[in-house]
């Protein structure tokens, strides 16, 4: 576990996932199969007196390289091997299976991963131009059948359905010309958006135009402020819910469209209704308020009129039905949870309570189907997922 300051170096001692190498998003997804390989090498070696572990079929499988310069430290039998006609046989097999593998590299990688019936579309490349991000983070289908997505370069931008991009726009430049990358956007019910002003503390609201028509927010852990505000959704009656963060302090807030404070619920911690950075928000079938809980690697579920905790769900770990860095949760029509994994490239699907784990999808690389620290994810009312697959640069859609 890392800790990293925000980019700008506003509020440190917050808690980041480091983002992953070319190489490790490519190599992740293949060391699961090389350790089953070596598992099956190393029981055939055992006859011949060379009696590998599974710990050590693990090593040998994780520690091959991308790079092929680089020395292939193995840790083989400790005692000495059998000899074979006349020579070190059982010694030089290992190697030579490792050579064979070696020359496959760390280049390309395959789809099959993915399910044939959860294909994805990919959207846009990186770059600056309309169609393009640069890291989008925020997402959101909004009731009026198009797609906004917010990215690092502080760019706004409106698709349609179908992954065609019709307008961007800038929010505003906070430091020294530095953009700051929005990490929160929502559909209001008027069909204004709102747009979470990360680093400048506030909340923008648009026109689907891209007009600014209003801002709320300052600096600071107040009422009426936020430190660094990520998460925002809106309920039916048009009320806008907040997540801020800043080193000790975290908080869930609750405010009307122009700007006047309902209720602060602000807490630290691992406990119920304490956070350790929030981030994405959506409403249950239920009607609550669900919270990304990014550092307690879980969800919360709270009253989204008091504030009280009435539950959570999930436990910090890489298996399905747990979680690492959850970011984003998205809620469907039909009251299905999904949630994405910034540290470990997935979306999951989940029973409307959150007791159940249904599905999971995405693995870690560069081809569709596969993601690089996604950060946000949306579902629209025909129940597909639109993912901000943030250093892909990129947004895919897919159905389960």
């Amino acid at each position: 576990m890392l800790i990293f300051p925000p980019s700008n170096g506003a509020v440190k001692g917050v808690e980041r996932e480091p983002r992953v190498s070319e190489c490790e998003l490519q190599r992740s997804s293949k060391v699961r199969g090389r350790f089953a390989f070596f598992t099956s090498l190393c029981t055939a070696l055992q006859p011949f007196g060379n009696r590998f572990s599974r710990e050590q079929a693990h090593e040998l499988a994780a520690t091959k390289r991308c790079q092929p310069s680089l020395t292939l430290r193995l840790k083989l039998c400790q005692r000495r091997p059998t000899t074979f006609g006349g020579c070190q046989f059982m010694r030089a097999l290992p190697l030579f299976a490792l050579l064979v593998l070696s020359l496959s590299g760390c280049r390309g990688g395959s789809s099959s991963s993915v399910p044939e019936q959860a294909k994805s579309q990919v959207w846009g490349s990186k770059g600056p131009k309309l169609g393009q991000f640069k890291g989008p983070r925020a997402i959101v289908a909004a009731k009026d059948g198009f797609v906004y997505v917010a990215d690092r370069a502080s760019r706004v931008s409106k698709w349609t359905r179908d992954g065609k991009c019709v307008l961007n726009w800038m929010a505003p430049v906070v430091h020294n010309g530095r953009f700051e990358g929005p990490e929160g956007i929502t559909d209001l019910p008027d069909g204004d958006i709102a747009v979470t002003n990360t680093h400048a503390s506030r909340v923008l609201i648009y026109s689907p135009q891209g007009k600014l028509k209003s801002q709320f927010g300052s600096y600071g852990t107040g009422r009426g402020q936020f430190l660094l505000v990520t998460g925002i959704c809106a309920d039916s009656d048009g009320n806008i819910y907040c997540a801020d963060y800043g080193g000790t302090f975290d908080r869930i807030s609750k405010w009307t469209k122009s700007g006047k404070l309902l209720a602060s619920w602000p807490g630290h911690g691992e406990g119920p209704r304490q956070f350790r950075r929030p981030c994405g928000l959506a409403f249950s079938k239920a009607g609550d308020l669900l919270v990304a809980d990014i550092g307690n690697h879980r969800v919360q579920i709270l009253d989204k009129n008091t504030g009280a905790y009435k539950g959570q769900f999930s436990v910090r770990g890489r298996e399905n039905g747990q979680m690492t860095y959850p970011y984003g949760v998205a809620v469907d029509k039909e009251g299905f949870i999904y949630t994405v994994e910034y540290s470990l490239h997935r979306i999951q699907k989940w029973s409307s309570d959150g007791k159940k784990w249904l599905a999971t999808w995405g693995t870690p690389g560069r081809l569709p189907g596969q993601l690089a620290n996604p950060w946000g994810l949306t579902v629209d009312e025909n129940a597909n997922i639109y993912i901000a697959d943030t250093n892909n640069d990129r947004v895919q859609k897919f159905h389960f």
